[in-house]
C-alpha cells in the first residue's frame, strides 16, 4: 500500500520531481509565515496590555 493513493498515475507521473519539491516546500513555508505573522501579533497585543 502506498504512503498516498494516486486516483490517476498518468497525470501522477507528467508531475516533474521538481515541482512536486516545489509544492511541497510552499505549503510548509506559508505554514511557518502565517505561525510568524500570529506569534508577532501576539507579541504585539501582549506589549499593549503589559506597556500601555
Amino acid at each position: 500500500m502506498s504512503a498516498r493513493p494516486s486516483l490517476d498515475p498518468l497525470a501522477d507521473e507528467s508531475v516533474t520531481p521538481l515541482v512536486r519539491k516545489a509544492a511541497a516546500w510552499s505549503w510548509r513555508l506559508l505554514l511557518i509565515l502565517g505561525a510568524i505573522i500570529v506569534v508577532l501579533w501576539i507579541i504585539l497585543r501582549l506589549e499593549i496590555l503589559v506597556v500601555p
